[in-house]
């Protein structure tokens, strides 16, 4: 589905019944990872619509104006939580978190691909180079996957990935992780409770 081949409908085909608006949630262990990050993004896009109009009104003076925010924010209301529905509720904090990070990683790096502007295009290479001062480790990363003799080889296609590259664009690669950190509180904690046991037994 192309959202910009889509026409937009009138404002009073939105509302609807609860039945129509709790869709089925998707499988977490069969959804393609890009579909998942979709359902993030639109459901924070209206979510952001939604907040920004409640912001909106509180400063606007005009009544008729006023209602009609609150016609058409109400109607987005009903749009996010349909979005918001995808999501299943067997799917925990840490896959949601990890999702967030994927899609922010994602829009940046298509950003800096798509962005005219080097300043800007410098800015958003910038964040993507935050990446060993934030605890991760960088064990490798590419600009231009498909010509990459030690990243592309068993290199597995993604939606996104094949668009791009059909349009001529490089497509980038990272392979970062987090090396586990011991909690140095922790374990001083932990010692001083073995030091109590052993003078108090």
């Amino acid at each position: 589905m192309n959202p910009f081949d889509l026409k937009p409908q009138k404002a009073d085909k939105i509302f609807t019944s609860w039945n129509k608006v709790l869709v089925k949630p998707y499988d977490k262990h069969t959804v393609d990872p890009y579909t998942r990050l979709r359902v993030i993004l639109m459901s924070g896009t209206e979510f952001e619509s939604v907040r920004y109009s409640h912001a909106f009104n509180r400063h606007c003076p005009n009544n008729d104006v006023r209602r009609r925010l609150a016609f058409m924010r109400r109607g987005e209301q009903i749009q996010q939580k349909r979005v918001a529905s995808l999501k299943p509720a067997n799917e925990t904090i840490l896959e949601h978190t990890i999702g967030y990070e994927q899609l922010a990683v994602d829009l940046t790096a298509n950003l800096a691909l798509s962005e005219k502007n080097s300043y800007v295009k410098k800015q958003l290479d910038f964040a993507l180079l935050e990446v060993e001062p934030a605890g991760w480790k960088m064990e490798a990363s590419t600009r231009d996957l498909h010509h990459d003799k030690k990243l592309f080889p068993g290199n597995i296609m993604t939606e996104y990935e094949k668009k791009f590259s059909s349009l001529g664009n490089p497509i980038y690669k990272y392979i970062i992780y987090r090396e586990k950190r011991e909690n140095k509180n922790c374990a001083a904690t932990n010692e001083s409770r073995k030091d109590a046991r052993e003078k108090f037994s």
